[in-house]
């Protein structure tokens, strides 16, 4: 896009016209596909992304200015992968306060339910999962959960005892959750 057109369009869309904002975004709209492919968000779907884009499009066009040498492309991308990024953290910060907050309440289920009752569903299974596991490992023997590990890591275990202590594991595993 030629610079005086940008700027005029640019102009624009900073005082409300939403025609030139829509020209200016279609434009770089494959920045946010770019990140789509690249980074994942829970819940979010294209739609998502699209309004996140619009938003962190125009606080660019906002504050860009032209004389710091960067183009608004590149300098659009850096603000939405920064913007990605503090999603990402605001997304993580969420599933480890909800661990937190399962130390926390240390076993009283009315506690309990009320921590799980408000979170999304993957947080949840996350937390059954983990739980689970923990509970899985405590059952097994040291050398077995170092198997394990090593097993869940996919490495190879290559050594006769190793393949012993995994049918071992197996068997447990099978014992454990599909017939207890």
């Amino acid at each position: 896009m030629r610079e005086d057109i940008f700027d005029l369009l640019k102009e624009r869309a900073v005082k409300g016209c939403s025609y030139s904002f829509d020209y200016i975004f279609e434009t770089y709209k494959p920045i946010v596909y770019r990140s789509k492919k690249v980074y994942h968000l829970y819940h979010y779907e294209t739609d998502d992304w699209l309004q996140e884009g619009r938003i962190v499009c125009f606080k660019s066009l906002q504050t860009y200015d032209v004389k710091r040498g960067a183009t608004f492309g590149s300098y659009f991308r850096m603000n939405f992968k920064n913007h990605i990024f503090s999603l990402i953290r605001r997304q993580e910060a969420h599933k480890r306060r909800v661990d937190k907050e399962c130390i926390t309440c240390g076993g009283d289920i009315d506690m309990m339910s009320h921590v799980i009752e408000n979170r999304p569903l993957e947080t949840i299974k996350y937390i059954f999962y983990k739980e689970n596991t923990f509970l899985f490992a405590e059952s097994l023997s040291d050398y077995e959960r170092q198997v394990f590990v090593k097993y869940t890591l996919e490495q190879e275990c290559k050594m006769l005892k190793e393949k012993r202590a995994l049918t071992r594991i197996k068997k447990k595993f099978v014992h454990h959750y599909i017939n207890p």
